[in-house]
């Protein structure tokens, strides 16, 4: 073990016996003339106003203080102490200044803002841009953070981002230490400092871009069969490598995806969007979307297309399910030879879905004696008169006339 490590095992010790306590603001200290140029100029970033920066070089958004201090220098409140895992999932669930997309740097990504010119800075950071205040420790380290990188030789183990201001000495480093557990030094669990960080725009730009290609589904409509399931096809083609392409859909009330299979909702258009996320080699893919549409049509037992919309199946098993018939009531005797939809609980649950649909002369009230007749006249071929005659609802009275209905009915029965 070097000095180093020897003296930050030493202080990882106290840490996590006295915790926050110890945790103290200290103000930057003046550089010295004739150190030349910053290696972090204040000019390499971007101060947002809003709790963050952004460093030009890297195209990085940084949180300014590390988790639970804010404040112009950083000042103000006392820093957050985690283990690794926590660090991990803390960063994940942060919304901090309207961003969704907060992470631990790596350990080369925290290097990456280290003032190395001027080590009397508090924390080896540029107070013109970091605040001039950081959490500080005994043995005079400052700047202990978690990072997201683990160790090759222990994957138990993760780089903790370690650094101590002095002029001309070694003073800051990487080392590796429990993610969780006992810490051998003190008998307790090893809590720590974190920093978030997150890509923007600028580093995107110098990114390989990937594109998707997602062509119109196979089957563009579908007689809606609520909790049933069918594959996206053809899916989503292109992009780089890992990660891998991803589906949503949309709304919630008409489909759901997991993977690559979509349950059906309820009626209206499923819209499927595929993703593809961005790694360190590309950006992330514009998404593509695709419909499908989730129709009710009067072919209730989903029969194969001579033997749809007939009087003594379909009329029939909507008469029934008006009638309030459910179970072997509803479908026995009632079914096509081709009927690819027989469960009684199947039907029940699509004659449900499409309830309001079965409005047909329109006046609001699904009725058996208006709407359930209008259905079995129009499957037997009845029109005009013979189809309306007797068969309108006058409380309240049919809000479709004879060419209207037609027309409705038609639409059921693609």
């Amino acid at each position: 073990m070097n000095t180093i490590q020897a003296r930050f095992s030493a202080l990882t010790s106290t840490v996590a016996l006295f915790g926050a306590a110890l945790l103290l603001p200290v103000a930057a200290a003046q550089c010295p003339p004739g150190l030349g140029a910053r290696s972090t100029p204040t000019s390499d970033f971007i101060v947002n106003g809003d709790g963050t920066v952004t460093h030009l070089l890297t195209g990085l958004m940084w949180k300014q203080c590390v988790e639970g201090r804010s404040g112009p220098d950083c000042g103000t409140g006392t820093a957050t102490l985690v283990t690794w895992p926590d660090a991990l999932v803390a960063a994940k669930n942060s919304g901090f200044a309207t961003q969704r997309d907060w992470r631990l740097p790596s350990i080369k990504e925290r290097i990456s803002i280290e003032e190395s010119t001027c080590r009397t800075d508090a924390g080896l950071l540029n107070p013109e841009v970091f605040g001039s205040q950081v959490p500080q420790s005994p043995l005079g380290w400052e700047g202990i953070e978690w990072t997201s990188t683990t160790s090759a030789a222990n994957p138990l183990q993760a780089h903790l981002y370690a650094q101590r201001a002095s002029f001309g000495a070694l003073s800051s480093g990487s080392i590796t230490l429990d993610k969780v557990g006992v810490d051998a030094f003190s008998g307790g669990v090893l809590r720590l400092p974190f920093r978030l960080v997150r890509s923007t725009a600028v580093f995107d730009s110098l990114l390989n871009p990937q594109t998707l290609t997602f062509p119109a589904q196979t089957i563009g409509t579908r007689r809606l069969q609520p909790g049933a399931t069918f594959s996206i096809a053809p899916l989503a083609t292109g992009g780089s490598g890992n990660p891998p392409i991803t589906y949503t859909a949309a709304p919630a009330n008409v489909c759901t995806v997991s993977g690559t299979a979509v349950t059906q909702v309820g009626l209206g258009e499923c819209v499927l969007t595929a993703h593809k996320d961005g790694n360190f080699t590309f950006s992330a893919a514009v998404p593509k979307s695709q419909s499908v549409s989730l129709i009710a049509t009067l072919d209730i037992d989903l029969s194969v297309t001579a033997s749809r919309y007939d009087t003594l199946t379909d009329a029939l098993l909507v008469i029934r399910y008006l009638n309030n018939l459910t179970g072997t009531a509803l479908v026995s005797g009632a079914l096509g030879g081709t009927a690819s939809i027989t469960n009684p609980v199947a039907i029940k649950a699509y004659l449900d879905a499409i309830r309001p649909l079965l409005d047909i002369d329109g006046n609001g009230v699904v009725d058996i004696a208006t709407d359930g007749v209008l259905i079995e006249r129009y499957m037997m071929g009845f029109r005009g008169t013979a189809l309306v005659t007797g068969a309108l609802g006058t409380t309240p009275p049919a809000t479709r006339n004879t060419a209207a209905i037609e027309a409705y009915l038609q639409a059921l029965m693609p």
